[in-house]
């Protein structure tokens, strides 16, 4: 059985489009498909608990990916660039969302962060354009510097009572926010 991919194992194979990560893997390491320019769609099996650092980084012919039900951690750079991605499922297992984890994934349009996730990291969705709709999970307590900045077309967000903390610039510049509904537990509104 196949228990681990290793680190960089499938690295800027511009020719992967496709990939079944069978249910015996309990970790797929730093950078094992980062830079498959041509990987269309990933499934994560539940057995899977650690996603490494920029696993799936400049992936930009990645359009959906579904996270699996035992990951806990969605590391730092994970979905860095994947430009083209357009759908996310995140586990119910997931409590932490790394930082710059969805940076530069300019076609999300949306985002469900389950109840799970207590941190949201530094730049977690940073300039991701595309991005109208966002739900907070209830157990969110940290939203990060940079979380949603240059997020143009999020229009509205509801950021729940669990939050203490929302980062500095967390929503700069997202020029098309109307609406905003901060929960009774924020202490903290980071500058800008």
């Amino acid at each position: 059985y196949i228990t681990e991919i290793y680190e960089y194992a499938f690295e800027g194979l511009d020719s992967l489009t496709s990939v079944i990560i069978p249910d015996s893997v309990t970790t797929i390491g730093v950078g094992a498909f980062a830079g498959c320019d041509s990987l269309t769609s990933v499934v994560i099996p539940d057995s899977v608990t650690t996603i490494g650092t920029s696993t799936f980084a400049g992936c930009d012919s990645l359009t959906s990916v579904v996270i699996g039900d035992s990951v806990t951690t969605i590391g730092n750079y994970v979905f860095y660039d994947c430009t083209s991605l357009t759908s996310v499922v995140i586990g119910d297992s997931v409590t932490t969302i790394g930082d710059y984890a969805f940076e530069f994934c300019a076609s999300l349009t949306s985002v469900v962060i389950p109840d799970s996730v207590t941190t949201i990291g530094i730049a977690a969705f940073y300039e991701c354009s595309s991005l109208t709709s966002v739900v907070i999970g209830d157990s969110v307590t940290t939203i990060g510097d940079y979380a949603f900045e240059f997020c143009a077309s999020l229009t509205s967000v509801v950021i729940p009572d669990s939050v203490t903390t929302i980062g500095i610039a967390a929503f700069y510049e997202c020029s098309s926010l109307t609406s905003v509904v901060i929960g009774d537990s924020v202490t903290t509104i980071g500058d800008y």
